[in-house]
């Protein structure tokens, strides 16, 4: 489409073949590079993880209290993976004694004293850590005192910059955390309580 009015004035500078490969190729690359960047699927992202809440019982108040959050496993590598690094997409709550998430597959709790670390490694594999991102690992002992490891993937950012910054700032939130308990991705209260089996819509 934008071919047709770039090859005429690139002729006037290159030769004919160079003007046309250039007036071909040189807006798909920019598109290219456009399209990585900007995340257009931002808005269905919230929609989908929303519903999916809802579906598992999730209370609509808990919403604004939650943070969307995506998760994959630090230890798989994400050049092996098809589509979205992400093995699970949900919502994170920040308690005052202990870490929430509910997703499409699994709903865990990471209590304050066992969590071991809130570490930084870029994924290689994941098209973000290329406009700087720097995701955010959960290190942390389960009740039987096995240590694992959980990397955080922000969700409903519309740019892959966004998505940078947004990982800053869950890193120092959570590193405040781990230093001073505090329920709230800033100051609210805490998310719903989870146990085992299915989520409970009474706010602790």
């Amino acid at each position: 489409m934008v071919a047709p009015f770039l090859i005429p004035p690139l002729m006037r500078v290159l030769p004919p073949g160079a003007a046309m490969a250039v007036g071909i190729f040189a807006p798909f690359v920019v598109a290219q590079l456009l399209f990585v960047w900007l995340q257009m699927w931002a808005p269905l992202e919230r929609v989908a993880i929303t519903r999916r809440l809802r579906a598992r019982g999730v209370p609509p108040e808990q919403f604004a209290l939650g943070r969307f959050i995506g998760t994959s496993d630090p230890a798989r590598s994400s050049f092996k993976k098809m589509g979205l690094v992400e093995e699970d997409l949900g919502m994170m709550w920040i308690g005052a004694d202990r870490l929430v998430f509910w997703g499409d597959r699994a709903a865990w709790e990471i209590p304050h004293a066992q969590l071991v670390a809130v570490e930084r490694s870029a994924d290689a594999g994941s098209t973000a850590s290329y406009f700087g991102a720097v995701h955010v690992i959960l290190r942390y002992r389960d009740d039987a005192g096995a240590e694992h490891r959980i990397r955080l993937h922000p969700e409903t950012d519309w740019t892959m910059t966004a998505k940078a910054r947004a990982l800053d700032a869950i890193a120092e939130r959570l590193a405040m955390w781990q230093q001073t308990p505090t329920h709230g991705w800033v100051t609210a209260p805490s998310g719903f309580a989870v146990t085992a089996g299915s989520p409970s819509s009474t706010s602790t």
